[in-house]
C-alpha cells in the first residue's frame, strides 16, 4: 500500500494491488455498478473510508459462523478387504449431490472400519457418499445392467430405487450430528 499527497489538493490517495478474489469482493462490497475497479486501484481515502467499514463489518458478520464451524467424523463399516481406495464425498446441497463434492477425502482401504474426519463444516444440512474403488480407476464399476460391483454406501444408510438415494434420505444437520455412520454395501 503507498499513500501519496496531492500537493495541490492537499487530498489523500492510497495505491492498493489486489488479487483477483479480493478485487472481486471489493466490487461487491463498493457496489460500483458504473465502472469496474482495475487490478491497479486509486482511490480517494475518505471517500472509501464507509466502504473499508463496510468490509469489515461483513468480515466481523463471518465470525460467528466461523465459531459454529465443527468437525465431522465419518465412520465408515463393513470394508470387505484392504484393496484399492475408499473415496467419500461430502456433498452441501441437493443441486450437487452425487455430481459436484463440496468436501473430499481419498484413503487407503483396509478391511472393517476405516475413519475421517471432516474439518471446519459450517452449519447446514450434508449427505456423505462412499464408494469402494478396489480396482482405483476412479469410479463406480457397475454390470451389464447397471448393478455396481464395488461397494458403495450414503449416510442415514439411504439406498435408492435404481441408484443414488434423494439427498432428503441421506441428508445430516450439522451442528445435530457431529459423527455418521456409513455401512457399505456389496451387491456382487
Amino acid at each position: 500500500m503507498q499513500f501519496k499527497i496531492n500537493e495541490s489538493t492537499g487530498k489523500k490517495r492510497v495505491n492498493v494491488f489486489l488479487t483477483k478474489t479480493q478485487l472481486a469482493v471489493f466490487n461487491k462490497v463498493l457496489e460500483v455498478g458504473r465502472t469496474r475497479l482495475p487490478q491497479y486501484v486509486k482511490f480517494d481515502v475518505m471517500t472509501h473510508l464507509f466502504s473499508f467499514k463496510v468490509l469489515l463489518f461483513g468480515f466481523f458478520l463471518n465470525i460467528p459462523t466461523l465459531l459454529m464451524c465443527q468437525d465431522l467424523e465419518v465412520t465408515v463399516k463393513n470394508i470387505k478387504n484392504g484393496k484399492g481406495t475408499l473415496i467419500i464425498g461430502l456433498f452441501n446441497s441437493e443441486k450437487t449431490f452425487t455430481k459436484e463434492v463440496w468436501k473430499g477425502e481419498k484413503l487407503k482401504a483396509q478391511p472393517g472400519v476405516l475413519k475421517v474426519i471432516f474439518k471446519d463444516v459450517p452449519p447446514g444440512d450434508y449427505a456423505v457418499s462412499v464408494f469402494h474403488d478396489e480396482n482405483e480407476n476412479g469410479r463406480v464399476d457397475m454390470n451389464f445392467i447397471g448393478i455396481p460391483r464395488e461397494g458403495f454406501g450414503f449416510s442415514n444408510d439411504a439406498m435408492g430405487a435404481f441408484g443414488p438415494p434423494p439427498f432428503a434420505k441421506a441428508k445430516v444437520a450439522v451442528p445435530a450430528n457431529k459423527t455418521v455412520a456409513i455401512t457399505l454395501k456389496y451387491i456382487l
